[in-house]
């Protein structure tokens, strides 16, 4: 029989002053309760209670021994308790990936105000656009642009990774400013290096259901959105690329939307976890977290171009796999 509940039985009948009140408090027969004492009197070899029709005295062992069984009950009490508060407060360890682009200029800005809410967890974010195994990586979760694989991986589907088409004020002024999509023929258009050998892809371009491809050329052509960022600032050229890198400066006013009634086509971005029943709270309340700030509230059909990659920041991203999905 289950030791901890003999023990519990034992200590009920001896404050309640019988097997039936200790019984009926713990929802079992008399008879199972007195097995229980009998099973405690069989192991130690030795009576514990004095029984009679009319009442029950403790013997000298079983004094001795309700003593320790009290402070046993009291110590699984609080065990449980604190044990409880541990599993319901996020705390502990979690290592999420991202691609490099989204991880440097939005994710790290949503991780700082999850750590802000919940102080007791510590996270470690892990850069890169290399497809490695979210298992053998041993992270707990993952942002992914582009389509999904087949890897046994729950997706939860976060708003589209979008890009845009933008230039500073400066260019503009002094090379004019595209009215048509095939004015960008014309324009230093600086593209994103996805590959190596360096090779770069058309700008697609979309208005009224149709999409528009343009094998644009330019002086400048680059592995990192952050080096194509501050060429546009300088007012080098035209780019294309992530949103997410450019909307500060857009805001402002340092950089300026190019044909802002074309759309380049969106990228789908999931979150990525493996199933688990039991989640730690961190990681469950991580992923609830990442998906009410970035769930997308609708679904949405998303026009993708074939073979059109996410920027990485690595030259590396020669294998399709190892890289994020961009139009560039």
């Amino acid at each position: 029989m289950d030791r901890l509940t003999s023990i519990e039985v034992f200590v009920r009948s001896v404050e309640m002053g019988s097997f039936v009140a200790a019984a009926s408090a713990m929802r079992m027969t008399p008879q199972m309760a007195g097995k229980h004492i009998l099973s405690l009197e069989q192991h130690f070899k030795t009576r514990l209670l004095n029984r009679t029709t009319r009442q029950q005295s403790l013997t000298d062992a079983g004094r001795t021994f309700y003593k320790h069984c009290k402070a046993i009950l009291a110590e699984t009490e609080a065990a449980e308790e604190e044990l409880q508060t541990l599993l319901s407060v996020p705390s502990g360890a979690l290592r999420i990936r991202a691609p490099t682009t989204f991880g440097s200029y939005r994710l790290t800005q949503l991780v700082a105000k999850y750590l802000r809410k919940f102080p007791e967890v510590l996270i470690e974010i892990v850069l890169s656009d290399k497809a490695i195994d979210l298992a053998e990586d041993g992270c707990d979760a993952e942002i992914r642009i582009g389509p999904l694989t087949h890897d046994g991986l729950v997706a939860r589907r976060l708003e589209p990774f979008d890009l845009v088409v933008c230039a500073s004020p400066g260019y503009l002024e002094q090379f004019g400013t595209p009215l048509r999509p095939k004015d960008l023929l014309a324009h230093n258009c600086m593209a994103f290096v996805y590959a190596n050998p360096p090779s770069s892809r058309p700008w697609h371009l979309s208005r009224d259901g149709s999409t528009m491809t343009l094998d644009v050329s330019g002086r400048l052509r680059v592995n990192s959105v952050k080096a194509l960022h501050s060429a546009a600032l300088d007012g080098f050229g035209i780019v294309l690329g992530p949103t997410v890198a450019f909307a500060a400066d857009l805001a402002c006013g340092k950089l300026v939307r190019v044909l802002p009634d074309y759309k380049s086509p969106s990228l789908q971005m999931h979150l990525l976890y493996a199933p688990d029943r039991h989640p730690t709270p961190s990681r469950r309340a991580f992923i609830d977290f990442i998906v009410q700030e970035l769930g997308e509230p609708s679904p949405r059909e998303e026009a993708r171009p074939p073979d059109a990659f996410e920027p990485s920041e690595s030259d590396e991203s020669s294998n399709p796999r190892l890289c994020a999905r961009q139009l560039a």
